[in-house]
């Protein structure tokens, strides 16, 4: 009988700990889709850039809520930071290609990320149905 509740409460943490890593996946995928949303903001961006006339006045913003007023003197180059403190010129269109490569680099990533969650998830569906069944088990012998 003891053994039957300590199996019953071994399977149960481990369907604990599956819901777990189903959860931080969720939140992985979340953090991806946010990604792929602001490379796609990056990428409308470049094109309404690249489309205003030298010399505009625009509003660039500095952080969150906080906006310096400039003139563009220049749509076709922009500087990408590519890490270490880097940063080189890219025209417009490399850059736009760039935010495609990173896009594509998301979804597949959020593609493996949905095959794990739902790997966890059948397994935990399984490992629910065989609590269940010791549960029942175990209130018969009771």
């Amino acid at each position: 009988m003891e053994e039957d509740k300590a199996k019953i409460q071994e399977k149960y943490i481990t369907l604990q700990n599956l819901d777990k890593q189903i959860k931080q996946l969720q939140a992985q995928f979340q953090n991806l889709e946010n990604q792929a949303v602001e490379f796609h903001v990056v990428k409308n961006s470049l094109d309404i850039l690249s489309n205003t006339k030298l010399n505009n006045e625009l509003l660039v913003p500095v952080c969150n809520g906080i906006f310096m007023k400039t003139i563009l003197r220049e749509n076709t180059e922009v500087v990408i930071n590519v890490g270490a403190n880097i940063a080189v010129k890219k025209t417009i269109i490399q850059a736009k290609d760039l935010m495609d490569v990173q896009m594509a680099e998301v979804k597949k990533i959020q593609k493996n990320v949905l095959t794990d969650m739902q790997q966890l998830s059948e397994q935990a569906l399984s490992l629910e149905k065989e609590i269940n069944e010791y549960v029942a088990a175990f209130a018969r012998k009771e």
